[in-house]
């Protein structure tokens, strides 16, 4: 009965997303018929492809087949976060208009956290004119990287952006002084941080293991000085 009752549950699930997707594709079909493009048409047959893929999963419960393995939370969260912005976009302006929401988002949580929590005066970190420069270019720096066809790889640069805009608004706002609110107490001491510099770690990490599995992926591609990466088969 259990099992029965977890292939109903997982017929349902498939068959809403079977109904959102195809309310999306007969919206962007649309759309095509007034203002026909060819990203518009790619992403029809993308649509397309994901409602067949839908329709045999849903057959194979019917027909009572082994269900599919159940979607983990995060990947159904993954899922949420990259999912198509504005239908008939591309996938490069795609990935930086999520690029720019996430960043602006995690920036603002971050003001509003320096905004709410009190800081101790000892916990104001003045920085420099020159961090406060080498900050803007690692912003500028970080939009390029939306080109990259991964979505792990945005939604690092986002954290990284994020941290590192909510930090300059901080600075900018106050002679280049940034509050720590967030403390950590230690036999030597404590360490005082915000949101920002945790977003910012969180996106270096994300950024590197993103970039190191699409490089190990692609490595047949890789040439020059790198083509040693070609060897690990």
């Amino acid at each position: 009965m259990a099992i029965e009752g977890e292939i109903a549950a997982a017929l349902r699930r498939l068959e809403d997303e079977e109904r959102a997707i195809s309310l999306r594709r007969t919206k962007l079909h649309d759309r095509l018929s007034v203002f026909p493009s060819p990203a518009a048409e790619e992403q029809e047959r993308r649509l397309s492809m994901q409602r067949r893929a839908l329709h045999a999963e849903i057959d194979r419960l019917r027909t009572g087949d082994e269900p599919p393995p159940e979607v983990s939370r995060v990947r159904r969260l993954v899922a949420a976060l990259t999912a198509d912005v504005f239908p008939g976009m591309d996938d490069r302006r795609q990935r930086l208009v999520r690029f720019v929401i996430f960043a602006a988002t995690l920036a603002t949580v971050d003001l509003w956290a320096k905004h709410e929590v009190a800081t101790p005066v000892w916990a104001f970190h003045h920085r420099s004119l020159s961090w406060a420069i080498g900050s803007t270019m690692l912003l500028v720096l970080a939009v390029p990287l939306t080109r990259v066809p991964s979505n792990l790889v945005t939604v690092g640069a986002a954290f990284l952006s994020g941290g590192v805009i909510g930090n300059l608004i901080s600075a900018l706002g106050d002679h280049l002084t940034v509050p720590n609110p967030f403390l950590v107490s230690t036999p030597g001491g404590s360490i005082a941080f915000n949101l920002a510099d945790t977003f910012i770690i969180a996106g270096n990490l994300v950024l590197m293991v993103a970039l190191c599995v699409l490089a190990v992926r692609h490595r047949s591609r890789i040439s020059g000085p790198f083509a040693f990466a070609r060897t690990r088969n």
